[in-house]
């Protein structure tokens, strides 16, 4: 049985660590080998017996206005169900918190694949100053928790966590004449103005959770 009473204990201690704020990659667990898989970075364990494997997931960070457990909840099954068909609900989602770090969001599904295998799939949510990460470990259904690659890819999680670590893709090289794209043709007076938006942020004052206008991107503004 998962419980997020394993994961809070190395949580606490790794916040007390005092780790520095926005790692910047993500931590390869010990014993496994990491990747990337349609636009997310997967670290993979080695064989723990009969081909059985720990995966840890991380999906690309996003920035978004949504309620911080609402985008959650919903990312969470989303993500699950590409790895297999929801057979159960382990723990709920729920908000974990230890200030003065951003909170912590956990869900735990039962997952069973079309070969028959049944998986936990344990989703991990927290911001950054990128936006909202998202990260499952899956795992074996028969796994137990005190399984050394299970527990090393927790510690990992752990890890990133507290120190604020996001995963953004890295974009194709473009050539540095095409990155700004051109003015409108035909405009005067023509320059690039930026297009603000919300974001959530936390450790905001009087309210725990607020949203915060940021820049989202930049537009061409010409005169008529």
């Amino acid at each position: 049985m998962r419980l997020s009473g394993i994961l809070s204990a190395f949580c606490l201690c790794l916040f007390f660590a005092g780790l520095a704020y926005n790692a910047a990659a993500q931590t390869v667990p010990s014993g496994f080998t990491n990747s990337t898989s349609g636009g997310n970075w997967v670290a993979t364990s080695s064989d723990q017996g009969s081909g059985a494997r720990v995966k840890l997931i991380y999906y690309p960070v996003e920035s978004t206005s949504d309620n911080f457990l609402t985008w959650f909840k919903a990312r969470s099954e989303t993500r699950a169900k590409t790895i297999g068909t929801i057979s159960g609900t382990v723990e709920e989602a729920r908000e974990q918190y230890f200030p003065p770090k951003a909170p912590l969001a956990t869900h735990i599904y039962l997952v069973n694949t079309s070969a028959r295998a049944q998986f936990y799939v344990e989703s991990f949510a927290y911001d950054t100053v990128e936006g909202l990460q998202l990260i499952q470990l899956v795992s074996p259904g028969s796994m137990p928790d005190t399984n050394a690659a299970y527990r090393a890819a927790l510690n990992a999680m752990g890890v990133d966590w507290a120190a604020g670590t996001f995963y953004k893709p890295v974009s194709p090289a473009v050539p540095a004449d095409t990155n700004t794209p051109p003015p409108p043709k035909g405009k005067k007076n023509c320059r690039r103005e930026p297009v603000w938006g919300w974001a959530v942020r936390y450790g905001c004052s009087p309210s725990a959770v607020c949203n915060e206008r940021v820049i989202k991107r930049y537009e061409w503004v010409c005169d008529p």
